[in-house]
């Protein structure tokens, strides 16, 4: 190798940059050197072979820089992957491992639950559903957050979701609530932001919905009619839209004056 020199402390700390990158080797290491760039950044490094799958390959790690491995330290670092590399181990594949992994458990922890619903929100459910129906959904999903928000969303569980729906008053309420935590939950599977959805195997708080064929008299309806004019705006409007069209409420209620056409 080019430059080999006896790398010390004071001689590294003295080492000047040249126009363009350039490598000191130390002649009391083999394979051990420190790289200077031209605008004089230090950094250390060691090549050395590696079996894998039987062959040799040739590696190339990086320790750290001077300003925060001293000569010895970096040295002795070397040593170790050498001494590694030489019993089959490969440091460079293991460091990156160990570096995604890393990476991964830093993701899960700052992807809370009202982080995942507003990705869902924004990059499904606005993109997918028409407006009315997202405003819907928005409002199922905030009273999730506004209980687990701030638990990162991979902590989520089965007992947790039970515990949530076992404590809202209604049981078809309850339903809409599995229901939107259900698809949150496997979209975020679906891009893999999460490993699992807590919610498949949870039972539906009311199993059976009865159907609803009730309706309103004429006598009804003309009571109803002017009762709404007396309410104003917006809920006797809202009502008075419901009967004339025949729509569920959450969708005339969260209609925006775009999907009229007057």
């Amino acid at each position: 190798m080019p430059n080999r020199i006896s790398l010390t402390q004071l001689g590294v700390e003295r080492l000047r940059p040249q126009a363009r990158e350039i490598v000191f080797w130390d002649v009391n290491c083999p394979g051990f050197g420190v790289r200077v760039s031209p605008k004089g950044r230090k950094t250390f490094l060691v090549q050395y072979r590696v079996r894998t799958n039987g062959n040799l390959k040739e590696r190339q790690e990086t320790l750290g820089t001077l300003a925060f491995l001293t000569v010895a330290q970096a040295r002795e670092r070397a040593r170790q992957s050498k001494a590694a590399a030489s019993a089959g181990i490969d440091p460079v594949a293991q460091k990156r491992a160990a570096e995604t992994a890393a990476k991964a458990e830093k993701q899960a922890h700052e992807l809370t639950l009202a982080k995942l619903v507003e990705r869902y929100l924004r990059e499904h459910a606005e993109v997918n559903t028409k407006a009315s129906s997202v405003a819907a959904t928005r409002g199922l999903l905030m009273r999730w957050v506004k209980v687990l928000g701030d638990r990162p969303a991979h902590s989520i569980t089965k007992a947790d979701i039970v515990a949530f729906l076992d404590d809202q008053p209604s049981r078809i309420a309850a339903n809409h609530l599995l229901q939107a935590v259900h698809h949150v939950f496997w979209w975020a599977k679906r891009w893999e932001l999460v490993e699992t959805n807590p919610a498949v195997d949870v039972p539906k708080p009311q199993p059976k919905v009865k159907s609803r064929d009730r309706y309103l008299d004429d006598n009804e309806i003309k009571q109803l009619w002017p009762a709404c004019d007396q309410v104003g705006w917006p809920s006797g409007y809202i009502f008075q839209l419901l009967l004339l069209t025949g729509q569920r409420e959450s969708e005339c209620g969260g209609m925006c004056w775009s999907e009229l056409v007057l």
